[in-house]
C-alpha cells in the first residue's frame, strides 16, 4: 500500500503540466479578476453594485424615525430604503432575490426585525452590521436622554441628519470583503472542486497503461489498492493547495479572517471530499472515458450553481437560486464568507458534513466495487 501511495505523489509531480496547472491558475484567476473587479468591490459608492432594503412599519414613532434618520447613511454606500405598506409582498420579493433585506419596524414594543436574503450573502452581511451598529447607537441615546438630556444632545448621531450616526460602516469585524479578497477565497474553493480529476487520474492512468489487472494480481487487495490511490492524490491536492493559500497571502494579500484554522478545515474537507469522489468515480467507471465523461459534466454544473463562475443572484432567476443549495461550494462559500467576515459559526457544522457525507457516499459505492474485485 506505501509504495503505491509513494507512486500516486511521484506520477502526479511528473505531469508537470497538471501539477502547476492546478496552482498557476487559481493564482492567475486572483490576480486577473482582483485587479478587474477592484472598484466595484472598492469604498466608493459609485463603483458598488446597487441594493435595495424595505422597510415596513404601521406606526412611525420615534424608533422609525431614528431608522429614517439613518438611511441617507445607507445610500452613500448606494443601498437604496424603500418603505412597503405589505409585509407578505415583500417578503416574497425578498425570497427571489428583489431585495437585500427587509426591516420590520415595531414602535410599540420598540423592536427591529432584520429579514435578510442569505443568498446575497456580502450585501445581506453588510446591511446587518449596519442596523446592529444604529440599534446600539439609538439605544444609548435613549438611554442617556432619560437621564441625561445634555449628555444625549452631545452625541453624534443624537440629532436628525447627522453625519456621525454610523462611523464605521462594517460587518462584525469592521472591514469588507475586497475584489481579491472575494474572488481568493472562490477561485480556491472553485480550483480545489477540480481536484475530482486529480483522484480520477489516478485510476484513469493504470486503466489506460493496462496495469491495474497486474496490480491486483500482486498480493495488495483491490480495498488496499483503492485507499492508496485516495490517500496519495490527497497529499497531491492538499500540497497544491497550501502553496495557492501560501501565496495568496504574502503576495496577493487575501484576507482569510482572524480564525484561519477554521477555514483551512473547511477547505481540507472540501479536498477530501473532491479526491474521494473522483477516485471513485474512476474505480466504478469499467472504462476512463465514461468516468471523464461523467466529471466533465459533474464539475461545472456544480460550480455554476455554487456560484463560482458568476453570481447567481445576478441572473436572476429565483429557481436557480432555489437548486443551487444542492452545490456542496455553494455552502462552502458562504460558510467561509460568513467565518471571515461575521465571525457566525452557524453554518460550519453542516458544511462539514455534507463535505464528508458527500464524500463518505462516493466511497461507500466504491468500497462495494472493491469487495466485489476481491471475490472475482
Amino acid at each position: 500500500m506505501f509504495r503505491i501511495f509513494i507512486k500516486e505523489i511521484i506520477q502526479n509531480f511528473r505531469n508537470k503540466r497538471s501539477f502547476m496547472m492546478m496552482i498557476a491558475f487559481p493564482i492567475l484567476l486572483m490576480l486577473i479578476l482582483g485587479t478587474v473587479f477592484n472598484r466595484q468591490f472598492s469604498g466608493s459608492s459609485a463603483g458598488r453594485p446597487a441594493s435595495s432594503v424595505l422597510y415596513y412599519s404601521e406606526t412611525e414613532g420615534k424608533l422609525t424615525g431614528g431608522f429614517l434618520t439613518f438611511a441617507p447613511e445607507l445610500k452613500k454606500l448606494n443601498i437604496t430604503v424603500r418603505k412597503t405598506d405589505n409585509m407578505e409582498t415583500a417578503l416574497k420579493k425578498l425570497a427571489d432575490g428583489e431585495y437585500s433585506a427587509i426591516v420590520r419596524i415595531d414602535d410599540n414594543s420598540q423592536v427591529i426585525t432584520l429579514f435578510k436574503n442569505d443568498k446575497q450573502n456580502i450585501t445581506a452581511s453588510m446591511i446587518e452590521g449596519l442596523l446592529s451598529a444604529f440599534i446600539h447607537r439609538f439605544n444609548l441615546i435613549s438611554g442617556l436622554a432619560s437621564s441625561d438630556p445634555e449628555d444625549a444632545g452631545r452625541l453624534p448621531g443624537s440629532n436628525p441628519g447627522h453625519e456621525d450616526l454610523i462611523e464605521v460602516v462594517s460587518i462584525n469585524r469592521g472591514e469588507r470583503a475586497g475584489a481579491m479578497d472575494y474572488y481568493g477565497i472562490s477561485m480556491l474553493t472553485l480550483i480545489i472542486m477540480y481536484s475530482i480529476n486529480t483522484g480520477l487520474a489516478g485510476t484513469s492512468r493504470e486503466k489506460y497503461s493496462k496495469t491495474s489487472d497486474r496490480i491486483l494480481l500482486s498480493p495488495i487487495k483491490p480495498l488496499g489498492l483503492f485507499i492508496s490511490k485516495v490517500t496519495g492524490s490527497l497529499a497531491v491536492a492538499i500540497l497544491q493547495t497550501a502553496i495557492v493559500i501560501i501565496f495568496s497571502i504574502t503576495v496577493l494579500k487575501v484576507d482569510y479572517g482572524d480564525d484561519l484554522p477554521t477555514v483551512l478545515l473547511i477547505l481540507l474537507t472540501q479536498i477530501i471530499m473532491c479526491v474521494s469522489a473522483g477516485v471513485s468515480i474512476g474505480f466504478i467507471s469499467k472504462n476512463p472515458d465514461t468516468g471523464n465523461g461523467i466529471t466533465n459534466i459533474l464539475i461545472p454544473l456544480l460550480i455554476f450553481l455554487g456560484g463560482g463562475y458568476y453570481p447567481l443572484e445576478r441572473i436572476g432567476s429565483s429557481f436557480l437560486i432555489k437548486i443551487s443549495s444542492v452545490s456542496p461550494l455553494r455552502w462552502i462559500n458562504n460558510t467561509i464568507f460568513d467565518v471571515i467576515y461575521r465571525q457566525d459559526y452557524g453554518n460550519v457544522g453542516i458544511t462539514l458534513l455534507i463535505c464528508l457525507l458527500t464524500g463518505g457516499i462516493f466511497l461507500f459505492f466504491a468500497m462495494i466495487r472493491a469487495h466485489k474485485m476481491e471475490k472475482m
